[in-house]
């Protein structure tokens, strides 16, 4: 069974040097100011490939209540967001 490194295990200068933010800001907040004493972020490579490969908004049109989404421009993750609105079709006051 193949596992990833521990994320949490990071030198914070290579932390730095990651090329997306959403990297970055993920390093400061789950490894180093709220890391529980018991987590890791070492995966198998077979469920790490499963968790990225997931796609939230792939069901949202079964959602028919109001969806309230807010997210920057400049958002790593942005173009999510976008997707998931416009897969939004069960809502009719969006």
């Amino acid at each position: 069974m193949v596992k990833t490194p521990d994320f949490k295990q990071l030198a914070l200068d290579e932390a730095g040097k990651r090329p997306y933010a959403l990297y970055r800001d993920c390093y400061a907040y789950y490894a180093q100011n709220y890391t529980h004493l018991n987590s890791s972020f070492i995966y198998t490579i077979s469920s790490l490939m499963n968790l990225m490969t997931f796609d939230a908004s792939e069901n949202v049109h079964l959602i028919n209540e109001r969806l309230l989404m807010m997210a920057e421009k400049t958002a790593d993750t942005f173009y999510s967001t976008e997707k998931t609105y416009s897969n939004a079709t069960g809502i009719k006051d969006r």
